[in-house]
């Protein structure tokens, strides 16, 4: 991972490329960053872009079932779908809503996407248009019986998010969002381990879900199936971390790899493990989408 201390404007192989990120309020971005894009530009077909939705493709709201992807950021992504990248959509949403909210398109002629949903337990593929889902764990049903009463002790007016597959508490339209979430994260962890379920702690939210599910663990199966030479990764949040070390593990290994930053309007929900060691921060899910942009006219501008 790379410091934003050694972050700097470095051009790819387009020179409008750089220029254009800045103008969208990139931060900068560090050299192996700028090695990742150029091999994104030069070998599409090997190329992989993965984001995460809310807060990177939707900006983040109160109610997550208004949640929304920018149409110019899924726009962008077909672009690069159409041009031979390989995109999914890795989130702990349920795939069913992400394909929903985007209004993605299935059968002949629709761009290749999947979305690996509840952090990969789910998969939807564009080109079948099949949702492939296990059961739920079964601590899962438990704990949604036992949060409710849980929180109302408490009285703070957190909101639950049931994904069936994992299960959100998110104090964002709370009095004090920050306080709230300080005074449940104890509670709720005691009763995650009880039940043998793992708390992630993310921008305002508490997820809980079974141990040894991931983004990393998603993306890492979705790489297997063919192998890829430059891999993009935009994501807000704790959730998005195994990520960036996977992609880490692979620069190691000689293979280009992009991690960005979608940071917040508000310091406070910054993340500081992300925004200090990816390789690109843009403005939130406008600056992904014009990221995204600009990297699908970078390919349009390069086809023969």
């Amino acid at each position: 991972m790379t410091s934003t201390s050694s972050l700097r404007p470095v051009r790819t192989a387009d020179e409008e490329l750089w220029p254009a990120l800045r103008k969208a309020g990139s931060a900068g971005i560090s050299p192996a960053g700028s090695q990742g894009l150029r091999a994104l530009l030069d070998r599409p077909a090997e190329a992989v872009v993965a984001v995460d939705f809310d807060g990177t493709l939707a900006p983040i709201v109160t109610d997550p079932a208004t949640a929304r992807p920018l149409p110019q950021a899924l726009a962008a992504l077909v672009t690069l779908a159409r041009h031979g990248v390989r995109v999914v959509i890795v989130t702990g949403r349920p795939a069913g809503y992400v394909v929903a909210a985007a209004a993605l398109r299935t059968g002949t002629g629709a761009p290749r996407i999947t979305v690996l949903g509840h952090y990969g337990l789910q998969r939807w593929d564009s080109a079948t248009g099949r949702l492939c889902t296990p059961a739920p764990h079964p601590a899962i049903d438990r704990l949604r019986r036992q949060l409710p009463p849980l929180l109302a002790r408490h009285g703070v007016g957190a909101r639950i998010e049931d994904k069936a597959h994992s299960i959100g508490v998110h104090t964002r339209g709370c009095p004090d969002p920050g306080a709230a979430l300080r005074l449940l994260e104890p509670p709720v962890r005691a009763l995650a381990d009880g039940l043998g379920l793992r708390v992630e702690a993310g921008r305002l939210v508490l997820e809980v879900r079974p141990h040894g599910v991931d983004k990393a663990t998603a993306l890492t199966g979705f790489l297997a199936e063919r192998p890829a030479h430059a891999v993009l990764y935009a994501g807000d949040d704790l959730a998005d971390l195994p990520v960036l070390r996977l992609l880490t593990g692979r620069r190691a290994q000689g293979l280009p790899a992009v991690t960005v930053y979608s940071a917040p309007a508000l310091p406070a929900e910054a993340v500081p493990e992300l925004r200090d060691h990816c390789d690109l921060r843009v403005p939130g899910p406008a600056g992904v989408a014009t990221l995204l942009a600009v990297l699908g006219r970078g390919l349009v501008d390069r086809r023969p």
